[in-house]
């Protein structure tokens, strides 16, 4: 009865040990398996590293000492471009939602004045165009509302 808190010490011990081994033991066996999978691909993974170094080299037209010149230049064609697009493209502080209503009526709008020519360049009735606009003013003030409570749920 005496020797009860010694065996399960001992047995304690044992499975620590045991366990610390076998971790290091599967740790090994990772660190071997990573190595194996890179070693099977070192070929390819030098010829793409050799075709990024080799890229950037072509990409500039001036000699390799006086590359900044080229990315100078290249910035400032990144720049204006950036600028232009800005200038397109709506401000960020109007939101996702207002981007999102404006390309919706505008695409609304375009596909009702498309409808609209069709109609009127096969002279068809007049009550058929006037139904057809009636129905684009409903669906604009739905879209209003819709664009409204976003833009409420966003405010």
């Amino acid at each position: 009865a005496q020797y009860q808190g010694y065996a399960a010490l001992a047995l304690l011990c044992l499975w620590l040990i045991l366990s610390t081994v076998m971790l290091v033991n599967l740790l090994i066996a990772m660190f071997s398996d990573t190595y194996r999978c890179i070693k099977d691909n070192q070929l390819i993974i030098w010829k793409y590293q050799r075709y990024k170094m080799l890229s950037q080299y072509r990409a500039s037209f001036i000699p390799p000492p006086c590359t900044f010149l080229h990315h100078f230049l290249r910035g400032i064609v990144k720049l204006v471009k950036y600028l232009q697009r800005r200038a397109v493209e709506p401000r960020a502080e109007q939101g996702a939602t207002y981007y999102w209503k404006d390309c919706m009526i505008r695409t609304f709008m375009q596909d009702a004045r498309d409808e609209y020519l069709s109609l009127h360049e096969t002279n068809q009735d007049n009550s058929e165009i006037l139904n057809k606009l009636q129905s684009v003013e409903a669906h604009l003030k739905i879209m209003r509302r819709v664009g409204n409570r976003a833009s409420s749920l966003y405010a």
